[in-house]
Order: C-alpha cells, then structure tokens, then sequence
C-alpha cells in the first residue's frame, strides 16, 4: 500500500511548547506518510533566509532537514511568501491533504489550500474565540 502524502503547515522551528508538539508530530508522521512541511517560525539563531536556514538550531537533525520544505517569512509589505528550504526532488510531489497544525487563529488556518485541509488545533482549553469556530 503506498503511502499518503502530507503537506503541513505549522511553527516547527523554535523552543516553545507547540514548536515542541509541532516538531515531535509531523517527526513521528514520517512512519507512516511521506511529509513536507511548511515552516512559519523561526528559532534563535535565525541569521535571515538561505537554503539551511535552521542548521545551527541544536535540535534539528537529519528527519528535519528531510522533511522541512519550506519557510514562511512575511515581506515589507505585510504580505507573507514561502521559501524553499532544505531542497530535495524527495519532496516534490503532489500531496494529497493539508494538514495544519498551529494554535487558535494563527494566519495558516486562512491560507488557501491545493486539495483538503484538515486543521489541527491543540488549545488549552475547550473554548476557542468566537472568530475562530
């Protein structure tokens, strides 16, 4: 059987809790799906955009840098575009759903998306912002 492929979009890069979260799952989907992901943090030692942008964060490891596919940065005119990072021909293929994983209401639940979307959302509590159900 072969397997799903994965495209998701969440703030993997960085030490708080949902970069954590965020980092152990999509790692951990790796056993069962092909993923790419789409970045929108930045860490420490971010030095400005290059192809490795995240080598010198002490927790990427080779699984990162095989799945990381691109980076999220927003421009001078407030709009935001995607940077590819860590560029391999293993990581362009046609995906088959969106999977969004950030905290309530950040900027990637409204992106528009190629195929289904399927919106992941750890919160601390059972009640999300009006706005946002």
């Amino acid at each position: 059987m072969l397997k799903p492929k994965i495209f998701a979009h969440g703030s993997y890069v960085g030490n708080t809790g949902y970069n954590h979260h965020t980092r152990d799952f999509f790692r951990a989907m790796t056993s069962y799906c092909n993923i790419k992901v789409r970045n929108f943090t930045v860490g420490s030692t971010w030095n400005g955009y290059n192809l490795t942008p995240h080598d010198n964060e002490p927790y990427i490891n080779d699984v990162d840098k095989s799945i990381l596919y691109q980076q999220i940065l927003w421009s001078k005119d407030k709009t935001r575009e995607n940077f590819s990072i860590y560029p391999s021909v293993d990581k362009e293929f046609s995906h088959d759903v969106n999977l969004v994983l950030c905290e309530t209401n950040h900027y990637i639940f409204y992106d528009e998306y190629v195929g289904p979307k399927i919106a992941y959302n750890v919160w601390e509590t059972t009640l999300q912002p009006e706005q946002f159900e």
